[in-house]
């Protein structure tokens, strides 16, 4: 859907058929390093069998191996997203879908979005209980 890291980002974007939004280069924050994204609209974006469209992302540079762009979790809002942790899959249902009705009963925590100081990132927390202690965690969606 976006460019391989072979690819020329200007080449690529051009190639796919991705607008340039005219704004400022995006900020990337990643656990390692800082950089930046350039702002693309899609017409469409396809996901599985979901298709968003209009949606704005970034185009990485080509050294970011092994991804190609950045698509933020504001792209899914309008899902219902279940990840399956042992295989490493997203499953997104619609939210007044049938199939989704199930998942409503499974137990569930609330998030909590917290602004990284001096930048324009978040962390997302949840509250979790040690040994009947309350305390807040940092979610980390890592493979192990």
């Amino acid at each position: 859907m976006l460019p391989s890291p072979s690819f020329d980002v200007e080449h690529a974007r051009v190639k796919l058929g991705l607008g340039s939004t005219g704004g400022e280069p995006l900020v990337v924050y990643g656990m390692q390093n800082v950089g930046t994204a350039m702002p693309v609209k899609a017409e469409e974006l396809r996901l599985s069998n979901e298709t968003i469209r209009n949606l704005a992302m970034g185009v990485l540079p080509d050294e970011s191996d092994p991804a190609d762009g950045l698509l933020g979790m504001d792209a899914l809002s309008h899902y219902l997203v279940v990840l399956d942790r042992a295989r490493m899959r997203l499953k997104l249902l619609t939210p007044d879908g049938g199939e989704a009705a199930e998942f409503r009963s499974w137990p569930s925590l609330s998030l909590t979005r917290r602004a990284v100081k001096g930048a324009a990132a978040s962390l997302w927390l949840m509250r979790a209980n040690v040994s009947g202690v309350s305390v807040t965690s940092l979610l980390d969606m890592a493979p192990a």
